[in-house]
């Protein structure tokens, strides 16, 4: 709970008034879904699949925040590319989706999370509207080690068929396939993503994704 939250319900306690009571109360209940009910309690790891890789364009949302990284594999999926993002979809079967783990700081895990899901266009309160869905999920490390993990997983619903299908699972190779250079800045700027490099002022619809 924040401190504006708290000394506001406590007011409104005192007061006696119970409008303010019940606003006060449906505050507190959407910050706690926003940012997870069990974060306080644990800070599970983030896995990563698409521009928040280390080194890719949305990666300045984690950056100064990570404690620990290392390479990670999510089951069974598909990975779906948009222009300039990619989607997981969870499937009952289907290929390795790889990623990256991600432990952060646990002092600035709070504001992380409400950061990654803006991003993400998720909201816990509505996530019927919600293109992504930050879901915890059994991922796993390069030496077999099985983790539990805050994944953003895409809603079946919003991915337009003969969207073309990553089929090696890997976002990043797929990046490098098709930039064939070395600029990864170049190929960002030809979709017309340039922005996306350390800034947060882009259009959501360029820079969505986990």
């Amino acid at each position: 709970m924040t401190n504006a939250i708290a000394i506001y319900l406590w007011k409104s306690i005192c007061s006696g008034d119970r409008h303010l009571v019940f606003k006060s109360a449906c505050h507190l209940k959407r910050l706690n879904s926003y940012v997870g009910n069990s974060m306080f309690t644990e800070y599970l790891p983030f896995f990563v699949y698409g521009t928040l890789i280390p080194g890719q364009p949305n990666d300045h949302l984690v950056q100064g925040r990570i404690m620990a990284q290392e390479p990670a594999t999510f089951p069974h999926g598909r990975l779906w590319a948009f222009p300039t993002f990619p989607m997981l979809e969870e499937t009952a079967t289907g290929h390795p989706v790889q990623g990256v783990l991600l432990t952060l700081d646990p002092a600035h895990y709070a504001q992380a999370v409400r950061e990654l899901d803006e991003l993400e266009e998720y909201d816990p309160t509505q996530e019927a509207d919600s293109p992504y869905l930050r879901r915890q999920r059994t991922v796993f490390t390069a030496a077999g080690q099985a983790i539990t993990a805050w994944v953003y997983v895409g809603q079946t619903a919003v991915i337009p068929p003969h969207l073309p299908l990553i089929e090696s699972g890997d976002w990043v190779a797929h990046v490098t396939a098709e930039a064939e250079q070395d600029s990864m800045a170049k190929w960002w700027r030809e979709r017309g993503a340039d922005l996306l490099f350390g800034k947060t002022d882009h259009p959501h619809k360029n820079s969505t994704d986990a």
